[in-house]
């Protein structure tokens, strides 16, 4: 069959994919960027009654492809949701979340630091997980003069110093990953390529304009306790810019605060959804995109991907769907 989609799967180290192939109903996976765990969701039939329930906490490693042609390695999950219905076919419905996710992170924790860097906070929250750590070096000198978790997990944790640094804050492999978003490189220097989309690869398209690109720039206000005074710094242009509510402790807090939200308002000038009728698994959080064939506006400006769903069903389709905002 031409374009026929391949898997392979896996359950705690034993290939499953002759026995989970014929009864597959739907494959979903997503793709998503920062902390927030990508999610498996496997539909079996049960129509012979004779699939056995998987216990939830069970390992899934999968790759993802087409037949005849290198497959994609997707990743680990771990089985957290396991469903089975009679209506209105004997199915089950497997929920799996990426496996490094683990109950250890969500631990609420309480520690500070003091006059140190972001790269030591990193390492402190990775090595307490058993994680290793890959930082982006710029981000690792950035300095920290107080920083506190408080009754927070390292989840919640990472999520809040994610949005400070206007970074992809994440974990896969058993490696804390944290690096700017839409730098176009990994935490470890190493090149992201870029993805050409041409109009006749997809068959839907959506894009759209979003108001908050109309900030030139971003406001924040600082406080100094020496002067008693209120100061303010800007990134992007003062005149037209957006001002945040809070005011900070520290002209360097109010800088990073102000820098990391004009990065965001530049990507969320503009949004583009694509739906690839020839699913690309190899295309995920973070990759690059350029468009041809579309509309000028768009084929004109450089889209990074925030999100991507991978959908494989029982006729051997692969399609794939990308969320994407504009690129620095």
């Amino acid at each position: 069959m031409a374009n026929a989609a391949a898997f392979t799967l896996s359950l705690d180290g034993k290939d499953l994919t002759p026995t989970v192939e014929p009864r597959l109903m739907s494959l979903t996976l997503t793709e998503k960027r920062g902390d927030e765990a990508d999610q498996l969701d496997l539909v079996l039939s049960d129509h012979d009654d004779l699939v056995a329930l998987p216990k939830r906490g069970v390992i899934i490693t999968l790759a993802l492809g087409w037949r005849g042609k290198s497959l994609t390695g997707k990743g680990a999950f771990k089985v957290d949701e396991v469903e089975w219905t009679n209506t209105p076919a004997r199915q089950i419905t497997i929920r799996a979340r990426s496996a490094d996710f683990t109950a250890e992170l969500r631990i609420r924790r309480e520690r500070s630091w003091r006059d140190t860097s972001l790269a030591e906070v990193l390492a402190d929250v990775a090595g307490a997980a058993g994680l290793t750590l890959k930082l982006d070096e710029d981000l690792g000198t950035k300095t920290v003069a107080v920083l506190a978790q408080s009754r927070e997990s390292d989840v919640a944790f990472l999520r809040r110093l994610g949005k400070a640094y206007d970074a992809t804050a994440t974990i896969k492999n058993g490696a804390l990953i944290f690096a700017p978003i839409g730098s176009g490189k990994t935490a470890t220097g190493k090149s992201l390529r870029t993805v050409e989309i041409k109009a006749g690869d997809g068959d839907k398209a959506t894009w759209k304009v979003a108001e908050r690109g109309t900030y030139a720039g971003v406001t924040a206000a600082w406080h100094s306790t020496s002067s008693a005074t209120k100061h303010k710094v800007t990134a992007g242009a003062a005149t037209g810019a957006r001002r945040l509510r809070k005011t900070f402790a520290s002209e360097a807090d109010a800088k990073q605060a102000a820098e990391a939200e004009w990065n965001r308002v530049k990507r969320g000038a503009g949004e583009l959804s694509l739906s690839l009728a020839l699913g690309r698994p190899d295309i995920g959080p973070e990759i690059k995109v350029t468009t041809s064939g579309l509309k000028a506006e768009i084929d004109t400006t450089a889209w990074l991907v925030s999100q991507a769903t991978h959908t494989l069903d029982d006729g051997g389709g692969l399609v794939t769907a990308l969320q994407m905002e504009t690129a620095p």
